[in-house]
């Protein structure tokens, strides 16, 4: 037997890098500008949408504000949420209808009882959609309830060109982003969040 940890940072690279495509397809150009011109595309074939950033400078960009469904990267806004207004160490207790959550899972069973903690990690390091469901349950109420809680936020943050309809990105109208806003997502809220908080996790495994 093991012990090994899981930080929330490393787990949102995961995702960032996982859901690539939730943004993606076709083919990934550099921006006209002149100090750009000359500048070869590295990722060719990729996206329809980016925004390359080092240091606060852009370095690539190709229709950053187009809108498009954010799928799986809707999760960064409800991770964000969730840690602000539960512990790690609060228990949820699993309710049928995330049990029965559709998509990625991990196989959670109604009236099992998981830490916020484990089922974050589960939510960004799998995609799991019953983590998720059941997150957004215990910290707004109900799904409903946690969507206009995320949309709050969003027009707090001054995510203009975001509108959510539900906590893990399933597909539907009134669902899309922009690599513009979720960049700054990341930058504003969650990367600051990170800092703040030691949320680590000690998994055990044989």
């Amino acid at each position: 037997m093991f012990t090994f940890r899981i930080c929330l940072l490393s787990s949102l690279l995961f995702l960032a890098a996982f859901h690539q495509t939730a943004i993606a397809s076709d083919r990934l150009t550099k921006t006209s500008t002149s100090s750009q011109a000359s500048v070869a595309d590295p990722f060719p074939h990729v996206a329809k949408s980016y925004i390359l950033q080092m240091n606060g400078q852009t370095l690539w960009a190709h229709e950053p504000d187009k809108r498009l469904p954010p799928a799986s990267l809707t999760k960064i806004m409800t991770a964000l949420i969730v840690l602000e207004k539960s512990s790690p160490d609060d228990v949820v207790t699993i309710s049928r209808d995330a049990a029965t959550e559709t998509g990625s899972r991990i196989g959670l069973k109604y009236g099992d009882k998981i830490q916020v903690g484990e089922l974050v990690a589960a939510m960004l390091i799998t995609s799991a959609n019953d983590a998720c469901r059941a997150l957004a349950e215990h910290t707004g109420g109900s799904k409903k309830m946690f969507t206009d809680m995320m949309n709050s936020r969003a027009k707090e943050m001054g995510l203009r060109d975001t509108h959510f309809t539900n906590a893990c990105g399933h597909d539907s109208k009134g669902l899309y982003s922009t690599a513009s806003d979720l960049l700054q997502l990341l930058k504003m809220k969650l990367a600051r969040l990170i800092e703040n908080v030691p949320f680590c996790l000690k998994i055990k495994t044989s």
